[in-house]
């Protein structure tokens, strides 16, 4: 694409846009590769109960079970998991990009040189843990819940993704291209589940058992629930988000009992004490959530776009 061109994108769940490239520098430098977001005094990393340090790279957390942190834990930033047996080993999660998945294979290489990779878990759809899917061997399987492999098929492709790095799409866009701008999301290739599981499965990883279970609609359609994002923690965070998701119900019942609309609701929510925590923008996408439950009829669904562009106008408000 050049400066001046104008393209036609459309994405099924997303709608259709005509957008105007406008040429800029590289919007953030990719190497070395750190998450630009910096929005001083704002806290972006939320406190959370862990004897580990919550640094980049590779931790091990029990006996043949590593995280792969990657903070800050916003957008994109994921986290991966590796558990490792006699003579094999499973991987939980890619990553949003292959640079990013490359390095922590490499990084895991020590472990997976004699313990072989031969199976990997896919949590749920979302790019940010399943773009890095092409640079598994052949030989490594493949695993995702039935419903998670039907939605990876129907997520914001990797093409929409390079677009909003460099497309004006109005106030939104400082915002997209600071919570976007540091990957690189060329040459990703999407690549499906070898095996779809419904309910539970359990596999042996050389003496490990390791039940895999999809508790279904949580996060996406379909959840495998490993915690993706942020430090590793303990009960005390689980009950953090908790308190967090009560604090957003509660927030929701009472502005639709006063008998607010969802855009008035985004409003005058009072998040509280939550107000510091990382993207709290995303109450909108909560309280959309909350209210369609609500009211579905007066609460029409909308697009994951025009969700997204209501967070960055409460974010830059």
């Amino acid at each position: 694409m050049r400066d001046g061109d104008v393209v036609e994108l459309t994405v099924e769940g997303l709608g259709r846009t005509r957008q105007t490239v406008r040429a800029s520098a590289a919007l953030y430098p990719l190497t070395p590769r750190h998450n630009p977001d910096r929005r001083p005094p704002r806290p972006r990393v939320n406190r959370a109960p862990s004897k580990l340090p919550y640094t980049r790279g590779l931790h091990e957390v029990g006996t043949g079970v590593w995280a792969w942190l990657l903070p800050d834990g916003g957008y994109g930033w994921s986290n991966a998991g590796l558990v490792a047996g006699e003579g094999t080993s499973l991987l939980i999660d890619t990553l949003f990009d292959l640079p990013l998945t490359a390095e922590m294979l490499g990084a895991m290489r020590s472990i997976t040189d004699r313990h072989p990779l031969t199976h990997a878990v896919i949590t749920h759809s979302n790019g940010d843990h399943t773009h890095g899917n092409q640079l598994l061997g052949e030989h490594v399987q493949i695993i995702a819940a039935e419903a998670t492999c039907t939605e990876m098929q129907h997520e914001m492709p990797p093409e929409m993704l390079t677009a909003i790095q460099v497309i004006d799409i109005g106030p939104a866009t400082p915002y997209f291209r600071e919570r976007f701008g540091a990957f690189d999301f060329s040459g990703i290739r999407l690549r499906l589940p070898d095996l779809t599981y419904d309910g539970e499965l359990t596999l042996d990883v050389g003496g490990h058992e390791v039940r895999v279970m999809n508790l279904g609609p949580a996060h996406t359609g379909a959840d495998t629930i490993v915690p993706g994002h942020g430090p590793v923690t303990d009960p005390d965070g689980i009950r953090a988000v908790r308190g967090y998701l009560t604090h957003v119900v509660e927030q929701a019942d009472a502005a639709h009992a006063r008998g607010l609309s969802f855009s008035e609701a985004v409003e005058a929510v009072d998040l509280d004490k939550y107000a510091t925590w990382l993207d709290a923008e995303r109450i909108v996408v909560n309280l959309h959530r909350r209210y369609r439950e609500l009211d579905p009829a007066a609460t029409p669904q909308l697009d994951q776009m025009t969700l997204m562009a209501m967070m960055a106008e409460r974010e830059l408000s």
